[in-house]
């Protein structure tokens, strides 16, 4: 992330609230949503075309370890928002800053 390379620069703190700020603007203004999108499109084409089932929700796949984790498409940045921001907070509040 930019905001990290900046901390020699801003300092360690200042550059952690920026990173958080940027994870943050993920989750209400989620990136590429035209990739996502056509994500979404090949499942449904190769459900249509060959039946498969990437998504439990959608197509009645058995399970996201079995091959339908079309539903998982947007855990991967919110798990890494989520583990990032208690790193963040956690060294904040051992650091007494």
């Amino acid at each position: 992330m930019d905001a990290l390379r900046l901390a020699p620069r801003v300092g360690s703190i200042i550059a952690m609230q920026q990173a958080e700020q940027a994870l943050d603007r993920a989750l209400t203004e989620p990136p590429a949503q035209w990739a996502r999108a056509r994500v979404f499109e090949m499942a449904e084409a190769l459900f249509q075309s060959i039946r498969m089932q990437v998504s439990v929700t959608r197509y009645k796949g058995e399970a996201p370890e079995r091959g339908a984790n079309l539903d998982m498409i947007d855990m991967p940045i919110l798990l890494f928002h989520l583990a990032t921001t208690l790193s963040f907070h956690r060294e904040h509040q051992l650091s007494g800053s």
